[in-house]
């Protein structure tokens, strides 16, 4: 059976569905595709079953010389999510965002269909991480309230800042990816010499 390139490609990517891309790239010999699956978290059955389709297509691409000549070389990173430790971490959230995402009039900011929850994860990353200082505008309005790091000032881990805005990411309204450990890790080592909270400057610079 003849493969061609494109067909490979396009087959790939819808095996793929709408999962993160990680560790993406082309070299001379390898083409480097990356996808993040549940394979531990209450989607663990699904994710494993898209894993191995991956990895089938991947194997019979290469068995015909790959793309173009070059091999491709897949990684799959898991998720790992639990929505229940996204709820009970997301509680450190409440007094300020409440129960529903709503915020506080005038006060705090809501998470609920928020354009900075909804953006780049870089973003919510970011501001939990280091905290938030200053006017920011959010779904029209403006707000200028202090946010500790952390939100509680007690330090979180990558995996824990990774499910408490996949929770908040899939919840209140909201509809977008979920955030990874490593994507915590990249901002982590990207802002590390920080020491103040963002501005909705900072954020807005962020990719």
């Amino acid at each position: 059976m003849t493969f061609r390139p494109t067909l490979i490609a396009a087959a790939l990517a819808l095996v793929a569905g709408t999962a993160l891309a990680q560790s993406q790239g082309v070299s001379k010999d390898t083409i480097t595709i990356g996808s993040i699956q549940d394979l531990s978290g209450p989607l663990a059955g699904f994710g494993k079953q898209v894993r191995l389709g991956m990895m089938l297509r991947v194997d019979e691409a290469n068995e015909q010389g790959g793309i173009n000549g070059r091999k491709i070389d897949l990684k799959v990173e898991d998720s790992g999510y639990d929505p229940k430790k996204g709820e009970e971490l997301y509680g450190r959230c409440m007094a300020c965002h409440q129960q529903n995402g709503a915020g506080m009039p005038g006060a705090f900011p809501p998470l609920a269909e928020s354009e900075w929850v909804n953006g780049p994860a870089s973003r919510p990353i970011a501001i939990l991480m280091h905290g938030l200082q200053g006017e920011i505008t959010v779904k029209g309005v403006k707000y200028n309230s202090m946010m500790m790091a952390y939100g509680t000032g007690v330090p979180m881990s990558d995996d824990e800042i990774a499910t408490v805005l996949t929770y908040v990411r899939s919840n209140f309204g909201n509809n977008a990816s979920a955030v990874t450990a490593a994507e915590v890790a990249t901002v982590r080592a990207a802002t590390a010499s920080r020491t103040t909270p963002m501005t909705e400057k900072d954020l807005q610079a962020l990719p």
